[in-house]
């Protein structure tokens, strides 16, 4: 499995390049595996797209900061997604909504996201228009959830933190042991410190407020 990101950045500078480039580099990724396409006057073409499409395989991912860098218009995205998803076989993760990550299921959420859009493409036909928004909506009817699921951490995963940790790991050691991408690893790592923060936070808080109490009596 091998991890790419995709980065599109529009004339009109909405969207600069640091900050797609910053989320996708947070993730583990290098500027090898990341792909960029740049918007200029009529240029639509996406070359970096395109060479993205060539060397994907089966059970590849690729990270994109919004949905909206696949495309401007719902036929455009459904079908670079389509492409993507269906044709090659690889997980999309859309790091703004967690309810388009692929890797939870990418049958079931493949199947909801293609029939939302096809229909929001056909409403479009019809002279009608859908926000992003109510898309999401109606793919969560379908039996998708659209909130970021909470995630667990094995037995595994706690031993291989401690070991990376105390650095008797390294990260890759660390992420082969719990069977995910170092990218994933790290993902894991930066929930579960901040997890483990905020326990430590209202312990912390739980205590100051029992001492104040015993001291008032």
């Amino acid at each position: 499995m091998a991890e790419y990101g995709y980065a599109w950045y529009p004339e009109d500078g909405s969207d600069s390049e640091d900050s797609q480039i910053q989320k996708l580099k947070a993730l583990g990724l290098d500027t090898q595996t990341i792909f960029e396409d740049r918007e200029y006057g009529t240029h639509k073409l996406r070359p970096a797209l395109q060479q993205l499409l060539k060397v994907l395989k089966p059970d590849d991912v690729v990270y994109i900061t919004a949905i909206d860098r696949l495309g401007s218009g719902y036929k455009i995205v459904r079908d670079r997604w389509r492409k993507i998803v269906t044709d090659r076989s690889s997980d999309i993760v859309v790091l703004d909504n967690p309810a388009l990550d692929t890797r939870r299921g990418r049958s079931l959420i493949n199947g909801a996201f293609l029939a939302v859009m096809d229909y929001v493409v056909w409403q479009g036909a019809q002279g009608k228009s859908e926000s992003m928004k109510e898309v999401l909506r109606a793919v969560k009817e379908r039996g998708v959830s659209v909130g970021r699921p909470k995630m667990e951490f094995p037995e595994e995963f706690i031993k291989a933190y401690k070991g990376w940790e105390n650095e008797t790991l390294s990260t890759r050691e660390a992420s082969e042991l719990c069977g995910i991408s170092r990218s994933a690893f790290r993902y894991r790592v930066k929930i579960y410190e901040e997890r483990t923060k905020n326990k430590e936070a209202v312990a912390e808080g739980a205590v100051t407020r029992e001492n104040e109490a015993d001291g008032e009596k």
